[in-house]
């Protein structure tokens, strides 16, 4: 919450495009927005505003939630972010938040976006006037909107931060404090696939404790681009970490990283095919069903026999390697992650798009 208007800040959209620009010859896979949305790089995931826009937005639009969304998703929205959940019971958001919609509201309009089919992630910002009732209700919440609809793939704890704003004569909780609320978020929200720990706002060594006490994924590689918690007190002022950073991180405390999207799909996520891939895959088959082929080889991954399974119920001999993985190409195969080898990737789908179906890493070695 800021004291004046002075203290905030807002970009044109030009200038949000020109941040998107900074990025276009690198490996990055996401912009997460809370202000605009502005066509530059299509494979960019988007992830933008929260509740609290979209119900001022449908409000001054004269559009009821359930369109405002389609209209959000046919603008080329992605998914989205779960802010502004802050705590739902009244009493509390009446305090904090009295000028954001209401719980009632945020619920609403993910709920919209569930039906869509699309995906979301949840939040609650803890520690501050609230009592623990109020962050069980809040769990409680979130848990039968997720029964109903299935669409929030990831919790995420805010902890309160108390610098520079209306709130700072409330002390901080503690970092055990911060470690029960993840163990126990992590055993309420049964329903949840992922809890995540948002290192920027709680510092690196405690994003590493709590992959002990129910968290299973650190978001992210950011760039020093988040300004919000760095204002409000957190111990990251310049939030940036690299690939290979966090990696280490998590092998610090003997965890092994897997690289995920911002859907979970990626390197290790055994998943299921999206709309798109299957797609992708009944267009390979059309291409391909004529060829002879002698033997298929996938990994064990679900998506990686469901992208052949029509092949596969024609009977041509199948195998499934555990230690195969369908991102790791040519002179790349068994290497770590780094930004390096995300920039070749993206630089070899680049030609085969153009057409040029013939380019390959060097010393690729066919066996």
């Amino acid at each position: 919450m800021i004291k004046e208007r002075a203290d905030g800040w807002e970009y044109t959209l030009e200038q949000m495009l020109d941040i998107v620009k900074n990025y276009d010859n690198q490996p990055v896979t996401e912009v997460h927005i809370v202000g605009a949305i502005h066509k530059h790089r299509p494979e960019l995931h988007v992830k933008a505003l929260t509740p609290v826009e979209y119900h001022y937005i449908f409000k001054k639009a004269k559009v009821d939630y359930a369109t405002g969304m389609k209209l959000m998703k046919e603008a080329g929205l992605d998914s989205m972010p779960g802010g502004g959940a802050e705590i739902f019971a009244p009493e509390i958001r009446e305090i904090i938040a009295k000028d954001k919609c209401t719980g009632e509201q945020w619920l609403q309009i993910h709920e919209e976006w569930h039906k869509l089919g699309m995906r979301s992630n949840a939040t609650m910002l803890y520690g501050h006037i609230e009592k623990f009732e109020h962050r069980i209700d809040h769990l409680d919440q979130l848990r039968k909107l997720q029964d109903k609809t299935g669409g929030f793939q990831t919790f995420i704890p805010l902890k309160f931060r108390n610098q520079d704003n209306q709130m700072s004569h409330i002390p901080e909780v503690s970092v055990i404090e911060d470690l029960r609320n993840y163990a126990i978020s992590r055993i309420y929200l049964d329903n949840f696939d992922h809890i995540k720990a948002y290192w920027a706002m709680i510092s690196r060594s405690t994003a590493q404790l709590s992959l002990n006490f129910g968290v299973d994924d650190i978001d992210g590689t950011l760039d020093d681009t988040t300004k919000i918690y760095s204002m409000a007190g957190a111990e990251e002022q310049h939030p940036a970490m690299s690939t290979q950073e966090l990696v280490e991180l998590i092998k610090q405390i003997g965890r092994h990283p897997v690289e995920r999207d911002t859907l979970y799909k990626g390197r290790g996520m055994n998943t299921e095919l999206n709309e798109k891939g299957r797609a992708q895959a009944e267009a390979f088959y059309q291409a391909y069903k004529d060829v002879p082929f002698d033997k298929i080889y996938t990994s064990t991954l679900k998506r990686t026999h469901q992208t052949v399974q029509k092949f596969i119920d024609n009977h041509i001999p199948w195998v499934q390697f555990p230690g195969l993985d369908e991102l790791g190409w040519g002179i790349h195969e068994g290497q770590e992650s780094t930004e390096k080898l995300r920039s070749d990737f993206h630089e070899i789908t680049e030609h085969w798009k153009a057409g040029n179906l013939h380019h390959k890493f060097e010393k690729v070695k066919v066996h």
